[in-house]
């Protein structure tokens, strides 16, 4: 390749190395807050895949990093991400009511932290699919396993319960543009690495 597209691999692969070291930084920084509140939080998705699934955590990129808490640890939640810098984003444009829509059928709210450019999806329930129904969040931290992750104690879902939640994740976003491959890849290794065990 000629020298200044080589470059260009090089700057790119910086600059994801660079942006998954400060996403791992703030992960661990936050899961030690919700710890140190008394407030039980499981990783979801790319957070939780990159510290467990993929052999190289840089394997999975992320965008933003999504955290479960029971419904009843919502607003403690909201509490402490406040105290570390973060402000609700992502409803801004939409009217009160609307934004209370948004909550009670996602049931998640997206959080930013600009100084940090740091965006958290704080989830307090996980939904079934178009019925509008939600799985029963307790029943997912019943299952967990409790993990360390570079000192910081981080409670993982099960495999089936992580493979449920990736497929209706990838069910939900299914006919947007959303990047589908990530999702696919995420539930064939989870599957991969439950074989192998």
């Amino acid at each position: 390749l000629p020298r200044p597209i080589w470059r260009q691999f090089e700057d790119a692969d910086f600059h994801a190395h660079a942006s998954h070291l400060a996403s791992q930084h703030e992960c661990l920084r936050l899961l030690r807050a919700f710890q140190e509140a008394g407030i039980p939080v499981i990783p979801l998705k790319g957070a939780a895949l990159a510290m467990t699934v993929y052999e190289r955590s840089i394997a999975r990129i992320m965008e933003d990093m999504d955290l479960l808490v029971r419904p009843s640890d919502r607003q403690k939640a909201q509490g402490v991400l406040g105290r570390l810098g973060y402000q609700e984003t992502g409803t801004g444009h939409l009217s009160p009511w609307q934004a209370r829509m948004f909550s009670s059928y996602l049931f998640q709210m997206p959080f930013q932290q600009k100084e940090r450019n740091a965006v958290v999806d704080l989830h307090w329930g996980i939904l079934k699919g178009i019925e509008d129904e939600s799985l029963d969040v307790d029943r997912f931290f019943s299952h967990v396993s409790l993990n360390r992750h570079n000192g910081a104690r981080c409670l993982l879902l099960a495999p089936e319960d992580m493979l449920t939640h990736l497929c209706l994740h990838l069910y939900r976003v299914a006919g947007s543009r959303a990047p589908l491959w990530i999702w696919i890849t995420d539930i064939v290794e989870v599957c991969r690495q439950s074989h192998d065990r």
